[in-house]
Parts: structure tokens; C-alpha cells; sequence
């Protein structure tokens, strides 16, 4: 699914967009604070993959 955010903030689009940009008030599934504009690197989710043991 294509991002939104970066055709919003470049004017590429006709019409206003509706979407609500503040903080999402969620948790993530350990508890912590979810972070919508945090972007992982791939060592980071590899690392987290095998951390929980996922193979993928």
C-alpha cells in the first residue's frame, strides 16, 4: 500500500485529504507509546525478527 504523506506534503493531490495527522493514542503490543513516524532500519527489524524468532 502506497504512503500517503509525502503526495500530502507535495501539494500532488486535487483535493483536501481528511486524515488525522496528530499523535496516535495506541500502544504497541509490549505496552510502550506507539511512534507513528518512526521508520526501522532493515539491521533493526532483522534484529528484532530474530529476537522473537521469526524467520521469514
Amino acid at each position: 500500500m502506497p504512503k500517503l504523506r509525502p503526495f500530502v506534503l507535495a501539494g500532488m493531490l486535487r483535493g483536501r485529504v481528511n486524515v488525522n495527522w496528530n499523535k496516535d493514542r495506541g500502544l504497541n503490543p509490549d505496552g510502550s507509546e506507539r511512534i507513528n513516524d518512526r521508520h526501522l532500519t532493515l539491521a533493526e527489524k532483522h534484529t528484532a525478527r530474530e529476537a522473537v524468532g521469526v524467520t521469514a
